[in-house]
C-alpha cells in the first residue's frame, strides 16, 4: 500500500488520532475483559455442569481479549515513545488479525446461517423463515464491513505513522538524499556552478596562466 495519510478522520493530526484511538480501545477492552472474567468466574461455579464446549468458548473468547489489550498498549506505548519497532508489532497484529477474522466470518458466517435455519424452519414459514435469516444476514455482514473497514483505516494510519518517523514499509532507516556538490568535476576539470562564491584563481584558463610564465621568461633573458 502506497497510501499515506497526514490526517487521522481528515482533521485530527495522525499521532494525537492514534492516541484517542488507542486509549478508547484500551479501555473498551479492558472493560470488556472484565465482563468475559465475571462470565468465566459463573461458568466455573455454575452447579449444573454445563457442556464442555463452553469451558472452550469463554476460554477462547477471554484469551483473545486479553491479546487484544496487550496489543493496544503495545500502540500506546509506540506512539509515546515514537518507536517504530513497536509500531512495526502492532502493525503485524492488525495484519494478522484481519486475515484470521476474515477467515474465521467466512467460516462461522454459512454455519450460523445453517443453524438457524434449522430453528426458524420449526416455528415459521417457509416465506418468514427466509425474511428472518435475509434480516439477520443483512445486520451480520453490515457490523462486519463497518469492523473491517475501520481496521484496515487504522492499519494505514499505523503505516503513516511509521512513515512518518522517517522509516519505510518494511521497517528500514529511510537514507536522506545527498545534497547537491557546489563543485562540479566534468573531464577530470573542476568548474564551480553559477552564482557560487569562489577563489578568483580557479576562473583563469590554464593556457593564460601559462602565457604569463613564458612573458616573464622573456623579460629575464633580455
Amino acid at each position: 500500500m502506497c497510501i499515506k495519510l497526514k490526517y487521522c478522520c481528515w482533521c485530527i493530526p495522525l499521532r494525537i488520532g492514534l492516541l484517542i484511538w488507542a486509549y478508547f480501545s484500551v479501555i473498551t477492552i479492558y472493560l470488556n475483559s472484565l465482563i468475559g472474567l465475571y462470565e468465566l468466574q459463573d461458568l466455573f461455579y455454575d452447579t449444573k455442569q454445563p457442556h464442555p464446549g463452553n469451558y472452550i468458548y469463554k476460554i477462547f473468547i477471554f484469551l483473545s481479549i486479553v491479546i487484544y489489550f496487550i496489543f493496544h498498549v503495545v500502540l500506546v506505548a509506540g506512539l509515546h515513545k515514537n518507536s517504530h519497532g513497536l509500531l512495526m508489532v502492532h502493525k503485524g497484529f492488525l495484519t494478522i488479525s484481519l486475515i484470521l477474522e476474515s477467515i474465521a466470518a467466512a467460516l462461522l458466517i454459512p454455519l450460523a446461517i445453517f443453524r438457524k435455519y434449522h430453528e426458524y424452519s420449526q416455528i415459521d414459514t417457509t416465506v418468514q423463515v427466509y425474511l428472518k435469516l435475509l434480516k439477520l444476514l443483512f445486520y451480520v455482514v453490515s457490523i462486519l464491513t463497518i469492523f473491517f473497514f475501520i481496521k484496515v483505516y487504522i492499519l494505514l494510519c499505523v503505516r503513516s505513522m511509521i512513515s512518518a518517523l522517517g522509516y519505510d514499509e518494511d521497517g528500514y532507516k529511510l537514507e536522506q538524499p545527498p545534497e547537491t556538490p557546489s563543485v562540479i568535476v566534468l573531464n577530470n576539470r573542476k568548474s564551480r556552478r553559477p552564482g557560487d562564491e569562489s577563489d578568483s584563481s580557479h576562473n583563469i584558463p590554464q593556457e593564460s596562466k601559462r602565457a604569463k610564465v613564458r612573458r616573464g621568461q622573456r623579460h629575464r633573458t633580455v
